[in-house]
């Protein structure tokens, strides 16, 4: 994928975790700790994948 891709995966994962502090302040604690469980796992995809493409030019 293309650095872009990877731009894109941290953006989503930062929205995701503005949604589970949402969540939280809504006191739906359920979602709230999924989507921080899911979107730091999207935020540090994005994370590596960029640095491991960094890597490989």
């Amino acid at each position: 994928m293309e650095r872009r891709e990877y731009r894109l995966m941290q953006i989503v994962g930062i929205v995701v975790l503005c949604g589970a502090a949402s969540a939280l302040y809504a006191d739906a604690t359920l979602a709230a700790a999924i989507s921080l469980v899911v979107g730091t796992l999207i935020l540090f995809a994005g994370l590596v994948g960029a640095w491991i493409a960094k890597d490989d030019r």
